[in-house]
């Protein structure tokens, strides 16, 4: 359980490390130009942006990573 624990908290850091070394401004979301270093983020932006914002937040970034896995 411990383990299994380790590995879900490290996953989900890994996943929000993603967006922050994506994120040029560091306002904790990904913009479209953001995005636009990624082929599959730009073309999919809109599908991962689920509340239509226009930004892609750490968690939609990591809702899409566990829904394609």
């Amino acid at each position: 359980m411990l383990v299994q624990g380790l590995l879900a908290a490290t996953i989900v850091y890994a996943e929000q490390q993603v967006v922050d070394d994506l994120d040029i401004d560091q306002d904790g979301f990904l913009s479209l130009r953001e995005a636009a270093v990624s082929r599959y983020l730009l073309e999919n932006f809109n599908k991962i942006d689920l509340n239509e914002d226009g930004l892609i937040s750490k968690e939609e970034f990591s809702f899409m990573l566990r829904s394609h896995a």
